[in-house]
């Protein structure tokens, strides 16, 4: 790694070798699709390393407001002054139906770190159901985003992922897609998806 490359040369470097890969929507909450927390780090993080990334997440207590706050630094792991902030209030009137305000305030807090996470990064991980094994479900009343993808207990269905993938995505971004996530796959699912590749783009 050049320790003289700027974070935005490395971020650009990072989103570049991302540009053709998907984040795998596999939880459901409030009626669309996403990539929850663990599912985002699972993949973007050893990138994140190679390109001499890192990145930590802080809350704190904004005085004029009254409000707890989630910070995120993203920042160049051979010059740690060289950074990027984001910062979000958590609005503590929001409640949730059986859900104390600690747990509505855990929730938003870890909402917020994969909001910050993804977008500092230049990654979508939301809403894009066509690209999920299911149709999305309406979420059950009381029950934050991050706490329904807890109860979710359900294995991810790559295999559906992955029949839907190639309806409407290039093979090579099908390809680098697969690639990236075989680590995460089973080997009977390995062998099925990549029949599936094989049976849709044939020799193209």
């Amino acid at each position: 790694m050049n320790e003289e490359l700027s974070l935005l040369r490395r971020l650009n470097n990072f989103q570049e070798e991302m540009l053709d890969v998907e984040i795998l929507k596999s939880k459901e909450g409030y009626g669309y699709s996403y990539a929850d927390l663990p599912a985002v780090l699972d993949i973007v993080f050893p990138i994140m390393k190679k390109h001499g990334i890192g990145y930590f997440h802080l809350t704190d207590f904004d005085v004029s407001s009254g409000k707890n706050i989630v910070i995120t630094t993203m920042y160049n792991l051979d010059l740690q002054s060289d950074c990027q902030t984001s910062r979000s209030l958590i609005d503590g009137a929001v409640t949730l139906a059986k859900m104390n305000k600690f747990m509505v305030e855990g929730s938003a807090i870890t909402y917020f770190r994969r909001y910050h996470l993804t977008t500092m990064l230049g990654l979508t991980s939301d809403e894009d159901s066509d690209a999920g094994g299911k149709k999305p479900t309406k979420q059950k009343p009381g029950r934050s985003v991050e706490a329904t993808a807890a109860a979710t207990t359900n294995d991810i269905d790559y295999v559906s992922i992955f029949e839907n993938f190639v309806k409407n995505k290039t093979k090579d971004k099908v390809i680098k897609s697969f690639e990236l996530y075989k680590a995460q796959l089973t080997p009977e699912q390995v062998t099925k998806i990549d029949l599936i590749i094989k049976e849709a783009y044939g020799n193209k």
